[in-house]
């Protein structure tokens, strides 16, 4: 298992996560009409305006611990019923984000619910097309507590609009009803913010290799195969391979410098050319 990194304790939210049980249910499971019922009721007795993220103060952000199944890079290409690369179309606001409160009036769980374009199909068992228009449930929500609104996040940050994603997507029974982003930030890669600081480093380079880049088999084989993706110290003798990658704003130029020269050790530099 592993947490993320808290930004801002909350320790007033009793949070709960979803997709922390066997690799089946790892897609936030709950009761959707409890959930989506009291997500309604709430918002016609409040009759509340929308907000968005740029309604609110810092202190108003939340990044919330979570616990997730550790999936290795084969692993969660096997769970994913769908991989493909998306633009999100909206932003997140308190319209399309749901929560559930206890009988105490604590927080326990939220996700939202969040609308994306289809640019690129990778693996697919749910019919899904190039183009589509598709929701997928978030790890990220604005809503209120205690008389005031808040966002609360379990991953480093909400998807954000205009940027292009590959998505891995569990289609199980989930707290919204719409496929799930598969255990938090493990299964998102932003092609637009690129970065060996992320914490799903082997899967970002992986996922890049595999699916966006014609680098010859061996050299595929070799990243494909690693265990344990490293960066290479400065100074580095690492080959330097180009990847051109197509994102909904644009093509993206991204060298990978590559090197394997120690047995047993593989380290790779991403660097977005812009």
């Amino acid at each position: 298992m592993m947490k993320f990194k808290t930004k801002k304790a909350m320790s007033k939210f009793l949070l709960s996560v979803f997709c922390i049980a066997a690799l089946h249910s790892a897609a936030c499971a709950g009761k959707s009409d409890n959930l989506l019922k009291n997500s309604t009721e709430n918002a016609d007795a409040k009759n509340t305006d929308v907000v968005s993220l740029k309604d609110l103060t810092q202190d108003q952000i939340f990044y919330s611990d979570g616990d997730f199944v550790d999936f290795t890079y084969e692993d969660l290409k096997k769970h994913a019923v769908s991989i493909v690369k998306a633009e999100v179309t909206d932003e997140l606001t308190s319209e399309n984000s749901m929560s559930h409160m206890d009988e105490d009036g604590y927080v326990t769980s939220f996700c939202s619910v969040r609308t994306v374009k289809l640019l690129d199909v990778y693996q697919d068992s749910a019919g899904y097309s190039a183009g589509d228009e598709i929701k997928v449930q978030d790890w990220s929500a604005i809503f209120e507590e205690n008389g005031e609104m808040h966002m609360d996040s379990y991953g480093p940050e909400p998807l954000i609009k205009g940027d292009t994603y590959i998505l891995y997507l569990e289609n199980g029974s989930t707290m919204s009803g719409s496929p799930c982003i598969i255990s938090g930030f493990l299964g998102q890669v932003n092609l637009n913010a690129l970065s060996a600081e992320c914490e799903n480093y082997n899967i970002l380079v992986k996922t890049i290799v595999e699916f966006e880049s014609d680098l010859s088999d061996s050299v595929k084989k070799t990243v494909l195969s690693a265990d344990e993706i490293q960066q290479p110290s400065s100074g580095s003798d690492a080959g330097r391979e180009r990847l051109n990658i197509e994102t909904a704003s644009g093509d993206l130029e991204v060298d990978l410098s590559i090197d394997d020269s120690v047995p047993n050790s593989l380290k790779v530099t991403v660097q977005t050319n812009e």
